[in-house]
């Protein structure tokens, strides 16, 4: 397993990562790196499975900006 220390990358993503809504970053959390199903993460956070789905696709899509705006040359 990468450091995210060792890994800019990896640091990058921790930062993003930081940088979202906490119920978006929960959720895409418990999805990704506890591999939770889209049921499961509902039962967790007492949400509806489609709520889960939406915070996972916000999550992904601010994570994806906030990516590129660090990759962007000044």
């Amino acid at each position: 397993m990468v450091n995210a220390q060792s890994d800019p990358a990896g640091s990058r993503v921790s930062e993003a990562l930081m940088m979202l809504d906490m119920e978006q970053r929960d959720v895409l959390l418990a999805l990704h790196y506890g591999r939770l199903t889209v049921a499961e993460v509902a039962t967790q956070f007492d949400i509806s499975p489609a709520l889960v789905s939406h915070r996972a696709l916000a999550a992904l899509r601010s994570l994806r900006r906030l990516l590129d705006q660090g990759t962007q040359a000044p």
